[in-house]
């Protein structure tokens, strides 16, 4: 399995665009799973398939990339979990060559995963994974949620497609994202792959391949972690 770690639909861009076309080819067999609980825009199948119509800007989005690299219309699927049987998608994911997963919050897409009963057949999927923001974060063995106002520190189990380091998507230089980075590291003793917006990793097998600005963070960079994080807290407060 190589699996691929994105923020957002931006991966038709140079930064990225220089190590992906190495791995997303022309024709590939692509499945696309939506899996956000997001109630501004999926609370029931009507507005699912509002933002995911053929002719909306966010279908036209999310493909536009795809097509960058040579994969038409034509390759590409979007299940449709409120109408597609459930051992058709499982048979069409099986099938692809490439799988995206797309979300808004872990959680929510873990959850939607389990009542999809479709856990079991990502762990055995053969083909490429490619994550877009809480897509990317549940391919770990476990993920954290970067720390808000209303929310403590917290890991939660995810696919266990990716092991060794924690993943930090969105990132930006911030309170809530240098707690989150510094609380990882103390409690897990494991690197984090750091994803600003213009950010992607690469992962197959043992080896990785960081894209763009992402970044590696660990133990070394504790000191200079807590100085950036007591700036930013005396700049916001």
């Amino acid at each position: 399995m190589i699996n691929i770690l994105l923020n957002s639909t931006n991966f038709d861009q140079p930064w990225a665009a220089e190590t992906l076309v190495q791995i997303l080819k022309p024709h590939m067999r692509t499945v696309i799973l939506p899996l956000s609980y997001d109630y501004g825009w999926a609370s029931d199948a009507d507005d699912w398939r509002l933002r995911y119509d053929d002719d909306s800007a966010y279908s036209y989005d999310l493909l536009r990339p795809l097509r960058s690299y040579g994969i038409s219309g034509e390759d590409i699927s979007v299940l449709d979990y409120y109408s597609d049987d459930p051992e058709e998608m499982e048979r069409r994911i099986l099938r692809s060559d490439l799988l995206v997963l797309v979300g808004e919050d872990p959680d929510a897409c873990m959850e939607r995963l389990d009542d999809l009963c479709l856990t079991g057949t990502i762990r055995s999927y053969n083909g490429i994974v490619m994550g877009l923001s809480a897509g990317s974060k549940i391919q770990q063995e476990a993920y954290f949620k970067t720390i808000d106002e209303d929310m403590e520190f917290s890991y939660r189990q995810g696919l266990g497609l990716l092991h060794g380091f924690d993943l930090d998507t969105h990132y930006v230089q911030d309170v809530f994202h240098l707690t989150g980075l510094i609380r990882s590291i103390e409690t897990q003793n494991l690197p984090v792959a750091v994803l600003p917006e213009k950010g992607g990793m690469l992962v197959g097998g043992n080896e990785f391949v960081l894209m763009g600005e992402a970044f590696i963070a660990g133990v070394n960079d504790l000191d200079e972690l807590y100085s950036l994080y007591e700036a930013e807290r005396d700049r916001e407060f």
